[in-house]
């Protein structure tokens, strides 16, 4: 992992239950490797904060999947981004709601 630092989000984050909410769709990032120092994310752990700022990039991983892209190629993008600025290593995976075999 290079370029980048830990520390507390900017602003404030939120996160609310929403009951009957129709259950993720799309394209999902997933961690494979390149954290190994940061001991609080594993292989498997899923992108769930991404952030494109003027100044930096904000981004997440938790072992719940709580976002997804609706597009792959947003997807692509940001597991690729990951990879060339920061040398950490996702896969892309199609989020299929009927069963959300991928949230784990």
């Amino acid at each position: 992992m290079k370029n980048v630092e830990t520390g507390q989000l900017r602003g404030v984050f939120f996160r609310v239950p929403v009951k009957g909410a129709p259950p993720l769709g799309g394209w999902a990032v997933r961690y494979l490797s390149g954290m190994e120092e940061v001991g609080d994310v594993k292989p498997g752990y899923w992108l769930s904060l991404w952030h494109v700022g003027a100044e930096y990039l904000d981004f997440r991983f938790e072992p719940e999947a709580h976002m997804s892209f609706q597009e792959e190629e947003q997807a692509r993008k940001a597991s690729r981004l990951l990879r060339e600025v920061t040398e950490i290593q996702t896969e892309v995976l199609k989020l299929d709601p009927p069963n959300i075999g991928a949230r784990q």
